[in-house]
C-alpha cells in the first residue's frame, strides 16, 4: 500500500529509518526520509484513517527546522569519523564551524520561523558558548 503512495506521487519507495540511540545522526537521517516520504506519509496516515497520527503543515515544518539543526551536528561527527584520531586543530576548526553554524541557524530561525521555533531556540542558545 505504501509502495504504491509512492509510485503515485512519483517517489522512490523507500521505508521509514527508526532513530537509533546510540548511533548519532540517526535523528538526522529519520528526519531526512520523513521529508523526502512526506506526502506519501500523509497518505498513507489519511487513508488507514489514522487522523490523531496526521502531521500539520505546522509540524512539518517543525520536522524540517530540526532537520537543518541537526544537519551541521551530523557533519560534524562524519567530519571527525573520518580519521581515527583527529589533530587537536582540526576538533578546535570543527567545533568553531558547528557552533557558527548554530548561530546561523538560530539568527535564521529568529526571522523565519519566530513563534514555531522558540523551544528550538532556547535549546540552541543555552548550548551555545556565546549564550
Amino acid at each position: 500500500m505504501f509502495h504504491d503512495l509512492c509510485t503515485k506521487y512519483r517517489i522512490q519507495p523507500l521505508e521509514m529509518i527508526q532513530d537509533v540511540v546510540t548511533r548519532w545522526g540517526s535523528a538526522h537521517d529519520m528526519l531526512e526520509r520523513a521529508i523526502y516520504l512526506h506526502k506519501p506519509i500523509d497518505a498513507f496516515v489519511k487513508d488507514l484513517h489514522f487522523p490523531d497520527l496526521q502531521l500539520s503543515p505546522t509540524e512539518w515544518t517543525q520536522v524540517e527546522f530540526v532537520f537543518n539543526i541537526l544537519l551541521p551536528l551530523k557533519a560534524t561527527c562524519m567530519r571527525l569519523q573520518q580519521t581515527s584520531r583527529p589533530a587537536m586543530e582540526a576538533v578546535f576548526y570543527t567545533y568553531e564551524t558547528l557552533f557558527n553554524e548554530l548561530d546561523r541557524l538560530s539568527l535564521l530561525a529568529e526571522d523565519k520561523y519566530n513563534s514555531l521555533s522558540q523551544p528550538f531556540l532556547t535549546v540552541v542558545r543555552m548550548r551555545s558558548p556565546l549564550g
